[in-house]
Parts: structure tokens; C-alpha cells; sequence
């Protein structure tokens, strides 16, 4: 197990499904979440999930890279959050 350090960021969402959303701005909801990760690919979607509150089906993983996590809602993609890497080696 290793311990990975985020920020997490929440977003302002503008638009809909039909025609596109459009991030208005962003805030910060912690600048240092500690997940237990099984490796150094980061958490799971089951643990995002229980961070944020929710059923796993209920997000998907919006792309990213091993910097950043992106959180959108499965059900129409609309952006949800994010997840910045604190410790980057």
C-alpha cells in the first residue's frame, strides 16, 4: 500500500448534455487527501467513489493522466471534479 496525496477540486458546470458543458470555474474542497492507493497508479473508482459520496456506476473516469484524475457523471458526462497529485516524483 502507499499513501498519494491529492488536492481535490470541485467544479462549477455550466450547459447540458445536448449542447455541451463548459467548466466555469473550479474550488478547492481539500489541498491534502491522503489515499491509501494498492500502488502508484492512484485509487480506484470505488474509493473516488466513496470520497465523494456515491455509487461507483453513478462516475467515470474523464481522462487524465498520472498528474490528474478527472471525475464526470456517467450518466451524461457532465464534469464533476478533479484530483491533483501532491507528491509528484
Amino acid at each position: 500500500m502507499k499513501t498519494i496525496s491529492y488536492e481535490l477540486w470541485f467544479y462549477d458546470v455550466w450547459g447540458n448534455a445536448e449542447d455541451g458543458y463548459e467548466v466555469n470555474n473550479r474550488f478547492c474542497n481539500n489541498r491534502n487527501l491522503e489515499i491509501e492507493c494498492a500502488d502508484d497508479t492512484g485509487p480506484t473508482m470505488a474509493q473516488i467513489a466513496e470520497i465523494l459520496g456515491c455509487d461507483e456506476s453513478e462516475i467515470e473516469d474523464g481522462g487524465g493522466d498520472d498528474m490528474v484524475i478527472y471525475i464526470d457523471e456517467s450518466a451524461d458526462g457532465k464534469p464533476l471534479c478533479e484530483f491533483i497529485h501532491n507528491n509528484p516524483e
